[in-house]
């Protein structure tokens, strides 16, 4: 096996001993939302045999066989990678702080969304995501079920489906992944709301970056390159978030597609979120889509689809991304100038390519 060790640390300290031993370190998931790299393939592989080895350990033969056909029960050649350990944050969760005159929160990496809206919502604010409960990991908080009612209320969100936020995962691996949402045009993106953050740098120094504040001139804002680098660059272990008073949040206006609304199961399937550049390209995506269309977001130049063939190849524009589970390189096509940016900001941080290596394939 080439997976040494799964560290699940509970503090700050835990993780820089973490980094400081480690050769290659594999941190979280990507849920799918990326190049496969050698070391997520092994994972994802270590994950499918664990799950078909408790089928069989836990049903008879005949019902297996009955329920589950034989490709689905195969495990498969095992990936070969070099040597690495993982590292999960959930167990470094919890409120820090929450400023009124601020606006602003304090968390720590692992914290879920859930968690975080409670402690806003009794206070009247929110972060500005349209998100379904069902797929936050703290379902057992007693506040679980008011939050999710009052903030999709507070939201104008009333129909059974998600826009953002779809990984089950806290807060510091959501703003690693940077995932695109439908109240980007109202609102702002993570890039807005993120006002300061601590990490782990690759040789285990703490790093912090930016301040408690809106509006402040303390330095660079190193805090904007982690966002949506997944952990490449360090790793995020705590979060100022700047909130917003749950009366200012408006509904943003939606084309409905022919599959609109659609059942959870195309969420975590055959879904494509689509971020294009232009008007005139957001339009013509909607023609391109057809009767995969699920909806769009004209104000954020957004769109969501759930093409029938799984080998569906989406027409792209100029400056788009382009979002869906095990995607081709062609599908995350990064220019070069930005390629050459990205290895030059990573050799400067992570200059041994300790921390998720092979995340973005080209690194």
């Amino acid at each position: 096996m080439s997976l040494l060790q799964v560290h699940e640390p509970e503090s700050e300290a835990e993780i820089v001993e973490i980094v400081k031993n480690a050769e290659r370190l594999v941190i979280g998931d990507s849920w799918g939302y990326g190049i496969l790299s050698p070391f997520r393939a092994h994972l994802a592989w270590i994950d499918r045999k664990q799950r078909i080895d408790s089928l069989r350990e836990n049903y008879s033969p005949e019902f297996v066989n009955k329920h589950w056909s034989l490709e689905n029960l195969e495990v498969g050649i095992e990936p070969e990678c070099f040597e690495y350990q993982q590292l999960h944050l959930g167990r470094v969760n919890g409120v820090i702080d929450f400023s009124r005159a601020n606006q602003t929160i304090r968390v720590k990496a692992g914290t879920g969304i859930a968690r975080i809206q409670a402690t806003l919502v009794e206070q009247g604010y929110c972060i500005p995501i349209p998100y379904r409960g069902s797929w936050v990991t703290d379902r057992s908080d007693e506040d679980y079920s008011r939050v999710v009612d009052n903030c999709n209320e507070a939201l104008h969100q009333n129909v059974e489906w998600i826009l953002a936020n779809h990984s089950p995962v806290g807060i510091g691996e959501t703003i690693s992944l940077d995932a695109p949402h439908a109240f980007q045009s109202a609102c702002g993106s993570w890039r807005d709301w993120v006002i300061g953050c601590k990490m782990v740098s690759a040789d285990g120094t703490i790093v912090n970056s930016g301040s408690g504040v809106v509006k402040s001139v303390s330095g660079f804002d190193l805090h904007k390159l982690l966002i949506g680098a997944r952990h490449t660059l360090g790793i995020i272990s705590e979060v100022t978030l700047r909130v917003v008073p749950l009366g200012l949040v408006t509904q943003p206006v939606f084309t409905e597609g022919p599959l609109f609304p659609v059942t959870d199961r195309f969420w975590k399937t055959r879904v494509i979120c689509h971020s294009v550049s232009t008007l005139q390209d957001f339009d013509d995506a909607i023609r391109e889509y057809g009767d995969s269309l699920f909806c769009g977001v004209r104000e954020s130049k957004m769109l969501w689809a759930f093409p029938e063939d799984p080998n569906f190849q989406p027409k792209r524009y100029f400056g788009d991304r382009v979002w869906r589970k095990s995607p081709r390189p062609e599908e995350l096509e990064i220019y070069p100038q930005i390629q050459a940016l990205m290895r030059r900001t990573k050799q400067l941080f992570d200059p041994t390519n300790k921390l998720n290596p092979g995340e973005f394939g080209f690194i």
